[in-house]
């Protein structure tokens, strides 16, 4: 804040008598008794008034500093990583709201050398642990006279696990549920917004109150995979509920890796897919066992849409895979053509909506599209909640899921389901 004071001298003629006072403290103008001074900010101001009596009124401007603001530290992201790996921390979105340049001042907790303690980005390795340990450092910045408060940023270190930084779309979840032939990005989550997911309890169209039972949904045929990755999401079923879900979760998929195109999995999790494609892993993926500097598929199951696998091996980086189907074409078969892969969709790929029918002991293939799957979606058709006859993933098996089944009708995937 900007001060301006006027001061008032004045000299009277049947003697000397000086008085200051202040007359104002802002503005543009003041008057005092039969003076009445002008003046531009920031310019001196010397006036003077000749009258009965002599007066001579001098001012001039006197401003001090804006009050200074403390500045604000950011230490950044909390961050999950493998042990021995080289973690960068990350200042940056420090600020000074006067537009001071700050300086940086990092506290790592013992044992850990930071490559420096005053830089914007320090770096260090993340210690082997005997098992998940997480680490505290604190921020503080200077604007050359105030410090900020300290900010903590809290580093998890894992004992050597595979992370994932995997995305996906699911085609019944990027269509309307009115017009197959409409695609919109982001995925919706109308399963979720209904309360329809595992663990969730919905009233139906009586007010019934109906509970969809919880778990991860990949513990019956074909996969039989019986992970608890969902046992954490369940409102019990005594009350509508969405039984802790983030709201941008559209539904579940299972994860896994592979060292060959037909090898059985080494690994496989349950996974959360998110609307914008980001697969999350509740609990982590663990398989701490793998070589984590390895080369490996990856494979995205789904409940009601083929299956899908990276093209080639993905080269692990510090126990990381990272992949995004959305932006790739998936396997292809090179020694069988009508083999397909996933659906482009405007510019995006995703995995084919209409496989609803998988057990293996059906007529039909499990990774295809064909007849069985319309007949499963038929002897569905009607009912309402967390169904895989629910080809557009909106908890509603009707005609509008024949409709996507009809687009994809007679698709097969050449990836093996092991």
């Amino acid at each position: 804040m900007v001060k301006f004071i006027l001061i008032s001298l004045l000299l009277l003629n049947s003697g000397i008598s000086f008085a200051q006072k202040v007359i104002s403290s802002a503005g543009t103008s003041a008057k005092a008794t039969s003076v009445q001074l002008f003046w531009t900010i920031g310019e001196p101001v010397v006036k003077t008034f000749t009258g009965s009596t002599v007066i001579l009124t001098q001012g001039f401007h006197q401003s001090w500093p804006a009050d200074n603001q403390s500045p604000v530290a950011h230490a950044g992201s909390d961050q999950t990583v493998n042990e021995s790996t080289l973690v960068t921390l990350d200042g940056s979105a420090s600020f000074d709201p006067d537009g001071d340049a700050l300086t940086f001042h990092w506290t790592s907790p013992a044992g850990i050398v930071l490559s420096s303690a005053t830089a914007v980005r320090p770096v260090f390795v993340a210690p082997e642990v005997t098992e998940d340990t997480q680490f505290s450092f604190l921020l503080v910045v200077n604007d050359g006279s105030v410090d900020s408060p300290a900010d903590q940023v809290v580093i998890t270190v894992t004992k050597g696990c595979v992370f994932m930084d995997v995305h996906v779309y699911l085609e019944g979840a990027l269509v309307s549920p009115e017009d197959a032939s409409q695609i919109s990005e982001p995925m919706r989550t109308t399963l979720n917004d209904k309360l329809m997911l595992p663990g969730q309890t919905y009233r139906d169209r009586s007010g019934t109150l109906v509970y969809t039972p919880a778990g991860q949904p990949y513990n019956e045929e074909p996969w039989l995979y019986y992970g608890t990755e969902g046992a954490a999401y369940d409102t019990g079923g005594t009350a509508e509920g969405d039984a802790g879900y983030p709201e941008t979760v559209v539904d579940w998929v299972l994860v896994s890796l592979r060292l060959s195109v037909s090898g059985v999995p080494l690994c496989r999790k349950a996974a959360l897919v998110h609307r914008d494609g980001t697969i999350e892993i509740p609990g982590g993926f663990g398989c701490c066992s793998l070589d984590l500097s390895g080369s490996y598929y990856l494979v995205i199951e789904h409940r009601n849409h083929l299956l899908v696998m990276s093209p080639q091996t993905i080269k692990m980086e510090n126990g990381m895979i990272a992949y995004d189907f959305r932006m790739q074409q998936s396997y292809l078969d090179q020694y069988v053509s009508r083999y397909v892969g996933q659906k482009l969709m405007g510019d995006k790929f995703a995995m084919y909506a209409g496989n609803g029918e998988q057990n293996p002991g059906s007529t039909a293939a499990d990774t295809d599209i064909t007849g069985d799957d319309q007949k499963y979606w038929g002897d569905r058709t009607g009912r309402l909640g967390f169904l895989r006859s629910d080809y557009n993933l909106n908890g509603d098996t009707n005609a509008n899921d024949q409709t996507l089944w009809e687009k994809n009708n007679g698709l097969t995937t050449g990836v093996p389901r092991n």
